[in-house]
């Protein structure tokens, strides 16, 4: 996976072409197609700053459609964003790479399925519904590193969301430190006494 990876970065396989071909397996919109493509140039110009004015410009969505989509694009996993030493945030596409590249080594993407997008978008909504705000792209993509590139277990993630409920301080970035401290901490998750984090929640609340 990482030869396609690297030829997809250096451009040897052309990523707009792989991508139109092949996006149906990765289960996005062509909005999102387009998106992704207008990014990539941006990166082959050396540009990783995501000016959001400047790629709608050549776009018919607004600034609203466009920030949700890329939003979504964030919380799968194919963008990643962060901010620079000068708080600009920037981005990267290393996602999508290794998706197009997984799909062309193994025909399908079933790139990290041991953890479910299910699994993820209800800690989102979770986290949502209890602080009463929208998670932003910065937020989505902390999350999706829970899952994908620290590989919490999902037993982990829903008792530290729990702790920060009772904690009163259900936000990203304090569930995000809780996990850090109790990495090395807590027993490996025995998926078979896994407890839904509803009933987790509802224990809380029907006291």
């Amino acid at each position: 996976m990482n030869h396609y990876k690297e030829m997809l970065e250096k451009e040897i396989i052309g990523f707009e072409r792989l991508l139109l071909e092949k996006y149906h397996l990765l289960e996005i919109t062509e909005v999102d197609v387009v998106i992704l493509i207008k990014l990539n140039d941006y990166l082959k110009k050396g540009k990783n700053i995501l000016a959001v004015s400047d790629i709608i410009s050549t776009m018919s969505i607004n600034e609203g459609d466009f920030s949700s989509r890329v939003t979504l694009l964030v919380a799968k996993g194919f963008i990643s964003l962060k901010l620079d030493s000068k708080n600009n945030e920037t981005f990267s596409l290393e996602g999508v790479y290794s998706r197009l590249s997984f799909i062309l080594e193994n025909g399908k993407d079933d790139f990290e399925k041991q953890h479910s997008d299910s699994e993820m978008y209800t800690i989102i909504n979770t986290i949502e519904k209890e602080s009463k705000a929208i998670l932003s792209p910065i937020e989505l993509e902390i999350v999706s590193k829970w899952f994908f590139e620290y590989k919490y277990s999902r037993d982990l993630i829903e008792k530290m969301v729990l702790k920060a409920l009772k904690d009163k301080r259900v936000n990203v970035r304090y569930i995000d430190k809780l996990l850090a401290k109790n990495e090395n901490k807590l027993e490996k998750n025995d998926s078979s006494n896994t407890t839904n984090i509803q009933e987790l929640f509802n224990k809380v609340y029907d006291k």
